[in-house]
């Protein structure tokens, strides 16, 4: 397992760093703002949960759709693309004034992240580690977990202490400064199964 590990740590860490990141789009990081969102906006608790509800079913529609656009394109261009659009509903969710623009954030927020950066990340270890694809796999989902553990107390700390407008400014600028030069290093080339 080491020696697969060293072997193959650039590949490991895209799926790794993909499940990572998913984490803006999960339902328990969102969930750390509802109370504020639904008092910004105004909305019952029913109102938050239908716009909740509509965001996510219409990215996993979009899913349908648009998941195989991994087997006709790039890696590197489709995580790159994926994440500027993670960052830029991050920045909606921070700055939005407006239910549509709030429905809109939390759909590429579920799309990009809970959806595209997962599929992504399975979908091309699956083609990655034609051999060794279940321990692929199995390693790249620890990035939920660690997600998790990492940046929960982290995301609360910031909504305590600046708001919850500020934890989404914090994802945008992760995405764009740390998470994307990242992933276009690690995808320049494309592992040789």
């Amino acid at each position: 397992m080491i020696r697969f590990l060293i072997q193959n740590i650039r590949w490991l860490s895209v799926g790794f760093l993909l499940t990572f990141a998913s984490t803006g789009g999960q339902t328990w990081f969102i969930s750390l703002c509802s109370s504020s969102i639904k008092e910004q906006f105004a909305l019952s608790d029913g109102a938050w949960g239908g716009i909740y509800t509509l965001a996510t079913l219409a990215s996993a529609v979009i899913m349908f759709w648009q998941g195989s656009i991994v087997d006709r394109v790039p890696p590197r261009y489709v995580t790159l693309i994926t994440a500027c659009l993670f960052a830029l509903a991050a920045v909606g969710m921070a700055v939005g004034q407006s239910v549509w623009i709030l429905g809109c954030s939390l759909f590429l927020l579920r799309f990009c992240g809970q959806g595209m950066f997962g599929h992504i990340a399975m979908t091309t270890l699956g083609r990655w580690f034609v051999n060794h694809r279940g321990r692929a796999v199995a390693l790249a989902n620890l990035g939920y977990p660690a997600s998790e553990i990492l940046l929960a107390a982290p995301a609360v700390i910031i909504i305590e202490a600046f708001g919850w407008q500020a934890l989404w400014i914090c994802v945008a600028i992760f995405v764009l400064l740390i998470f994307v030069p990242t992933m276009a290093a690690l995808l320049r080339t494309d592992r040789v199964p």
